[in-house]
């Protein structure tokens, strides 16, 4: 990565990555960051660098309850920031799997929380959902929530005969498409209630994808 003065074309400052392709560059705190690979530890872990030059570095990790095992960040391991570019959020790791909050100015870790063990999730290529206080993930079957201030987990709802991906929140509700996964495939939008779980209303959009 190298970055070039606008007005003379000049080079400013260059990082060299140590993996062959970093899948996404983000800006966190005014200062350009990516995941990269971390050769002199795990095989499959990464450090978080932000910054200019050497910049900071951080190493996500995730412990299991008994602590254990430790799960670490792959280079591949999608940044999304909240709405406000304030923090961001990781979902990484195998056997243990966690969601975490990091604060995106000084690199500080919020929380961390254990994702549930009988929910399938991809954790690259998850699509988080924000409303004021919670973040919701869809899941191949569900969805479930978190709350922003301390990571608090709960299950919204779950339904085996659809996967499910988000859209958006209106009010207490979680807009999402729901899929079917048996027989003909069929596709709908849901509006969910995000605390109870209870179906708002739902639109039929038959074999027609949104």
């Amino acid at each position: 990565m190298e970055v070039f003065d606008t007005a003379t074309g000049k080079s400013q400052w260059k990082v060299s990555s140590k993996s062959a392709s970093p899948r996404g560059l983000y800006v966190l705190g005014k200062r350009l960051a990516f995941m990269d690979r971390d050769d002199k530890t795990h095989g499959g872990a990464a450090r978080l660098r932000s910054g200019h030059r050497q910049g900071n570095q951080r190493q996500p990790e995730c412990q299991s309850a008994d602590q254990s095992y430790t799960s670490y960040g792959d280079w591949t391991t999608p940044i999304f920031l909240s709405p406000a570019g304030t923090e961001f959020y990781l979902l990484f790791g195998s056997s243990p799997v966690c969601l975490q909050r990091w604060d995106a100015q000084g690199l500080k870790m919020a929380w961390s929380t254990p994702w549930p063990n009988d929910v399938s999730v991809s954790s690259d290529g998850w699509q988080p959902i924000f409303s004021a206080d919670t973040l919701y993930i869809p899941s191949q079957s569900g969805v479930v929530a978190f709350a922003l201030d301390k990571g608090d987990e709960h299950a919204v709802f779950s339904n085996p005969d659809y996967s499910f991906t988000g859209l958006t929140t209106h009010g207490a509700d979680v807009i999402l498409t729901a899929r079917s996964q048996r027989g003909t495939t069929k596709y709908a939008i849901w509006a969910v209630n995000g605390a109870s779980g209870d179906t708002h209303w739902t639109f039929d959009m038959g074999e027609n994808p949104p």
